[in-house]
């Protein structure tokens, strides 16, 4: 079975299907990965597909800054995105205590997951046209990317919070 670490060094897009709605696929040329539905009455929560896996991130207070990660006909959260007010990075919390960190630049054009050991684990730039899209870069071989795969749109559907807000 494929898994995320076997993409490494390769351009992966992940762009919106269509125009004014809030579908994006995650491809490598014509080969879909998976996929992103924003969806929710106040857009608060996103179906996530990769690998043949479903999941749901869910914000679960407008008020807060966290993002809850749920397998599909779970109830309890797998894991957790945490950043505090008024900061360009936050916290992903997975099972076992393991963490990385989200780091966005000034402007959000472009953002990166880091591990623990202060490497750069995935890039995002994004590029800008009627439809939208965004390069991934996926930069070290990382364990979290083959248990977790649906970490590569955490940090993609967080700039589309921001991006609506």
């Amino acid at each position: 079975m494929k898994t995320l670490n076997n993409y490494i060094g390769e351009k992966l897009f992940i762009h919106q299907k269509e125009f004014l709605k809030r579908n994006y696929e995650l491809k490598l040329n014509d080969e879909v990965l998976g996929f992103i539905n924003i969806v929710g009455i106040f857009k608060n929560k996103a179906k996530v597909k990769i690998f043949d896996k479903e999941y749901f991130f869910i914000q679960p207070s407008f008020w807060r800054s966290t993002l809850e990660v749920k397998e599909l006909n779970k109830e309890l959260p797998i894991a957790t995105y945490f950043s505090k007010a008024f900061r360009n990075f936050g916290f992903i919390n997975l099972p076992l205590g393991e963490s990385l960190k989200v780091n966005f630049s000034l402007l959000s054009s472009q953002y990166e997951i880091i591990n623990p050991f202060n490497e750069v684990v995935i890039k995002y730039y994004n590029k800008f046209s009627f439809k939208f899209r965004t390069e991934v870069s996926i930069e070290k071989d990382s364990i979290l990317l083959e248990k977790y795969p649906w970490i590569i749109f955490i940090p993609f559907y967080l700039y589309q919070e921001k991006r609506k807000n």
